[in-house]
């Protein structure tokens, strides 16, 4: 509904008459929610990112973590991974560090030679240990960070400034690879359970409120009575009468945006073969109706699910309904 305010309030800027219409498909209903339901990790997800990031840890500790990785480990996308990350921030058990690269890449713009024959021996011996750890390739060089530092005395830092240096230089052209996010455990929770109920429920509010959201656009477009009056009584406002110029005021019927009753067709033996060949990626109710509903995730992407015959097959019909199904079959 903010959206759709926002929008029509763009034709009404210059003062000039402007005519706002709605087009809206009961299609398009499921296709949006969908949307939500994918982004609503797994109770086991959740648990097992919690174990990850917290189990063992003490208050203090410093853990560095890859959004990406994660995501896949833990069949949770990317952008959820940063919610769920925020949360525990919220709640005071992490503190964000800052971001670094774990690989450095570069090129020689001068031969090795010229460049070490500029330092005196303690530099020169640093840069050649640097360049010989260096894996080769038929233009770029790389180091993973943390293992040239291992080698190197453990100076991160040195690294990072002598190939920024040799950068500024015009020795070398130098790109970086790999962010991780640093942070720091500020708190350890008395019970990781109850950090893991909590983060269940929140995301199962932001679930529920999403799809409200979808329904009251929806509703707005299918509903009786002045549409002005309604929109301006989301936002907690009341006009006291009837704008006289809506589609409503004017005659219009209201639209009928009725979903058809797709089918929801499959067998207990076939989803439970398919749970059988990718336990990882099918193990429940909620991962299966997102493989039915055609709602991709990053298990099914590494799986290569997305291009299954049965990937999909039910994406007509609303994901409750598929999840239902799905439940009851995998009993």
């Amino acid at each position: 509904m903010e959206n759709f305010a926002q929008e029509i309030g763009r034709a009404g800027r210059d003062g000039a008459p402007s005519h706002c219409e709605i087009l809206a498909a009961a299609e398009d209903l499921t296709v949006l929610e969908n949307f939500t339901y994918g982004d609503t990790p797994t109770a086991e997800a959740l648990r097992d990112f919690l174990k990850e990031l917290l189990a063992g840890r003490s208050a203090g500790a410093i853990f560095d973590i890859s959004a990406y990785e994660l995501s896949a480990r833990h069949d949770i996308r990317q952008l959820v991974v940063s919610t769920a990350l925020t949360y525990l921030e919220l709640d005071g058990l992490i503190a964000a560090t800052a971001p670094f690269y774990t690989t450095y890449q570069w090129r020689f713009q001068r031969t090795p030679e010229e460049i070490l024959a500029r330092f005196d021996a303690d530099r020169r011996s640093f840069l050649e240990q640097l360049f010989a750890l260096a894996k080769v390739g038929r233009v770029w060089n790389s180091v993973v960070l943390a293992e040239a530092a291992a080698a190197l005395d453990g100076d991160r830092e040195r690294v990072v400034k002598a190939l920024t240096y040799l950068e500024e230089k015009g020795d070398l052209e130098l790109q970086v690879a790999g962010v991780r996010q640093g942070y720091r455990v500020v708190r350890v929770p008395d019970d990781l359970a109850e950090v893991w109920r909590d983060l269940r429920q929140r995301f199962a509010t932001r679930e529920s409120s999403d799809i409200a959201r979808v329904a009251a656009v929806a509703g707005l477009a299918g509903g009786e009575g002045c549409v002005v009056r309604r929109l301006l009584r989301y936002f907690g406002e009341e006009l006291g009468r009837d704008c006289g110029h809506c589609g409503s005021c004017a005659g219009d019927p209201p639209a009928k945006l009725e979903r058809a009753q797709a089918a929801v067709v499959f067998s207990r033996e076939d989803l439970n073969a398919l749970r059988a060949e990718h336990p990882r990626a099918l193990g429940g109710a909620r991962q299966m109706a997102r493989f039915l509903c055609g709602i991709s995730s990053p298990a099914f992407i590494t799986a290569k699910l997305t291009r299954h015959s049965r990937f999909g097959s039910a994406a007509e019909a609303p994901f409750a309904v598929v999840m239902e199904a799905a439940k009851v079959a995998l009993m």
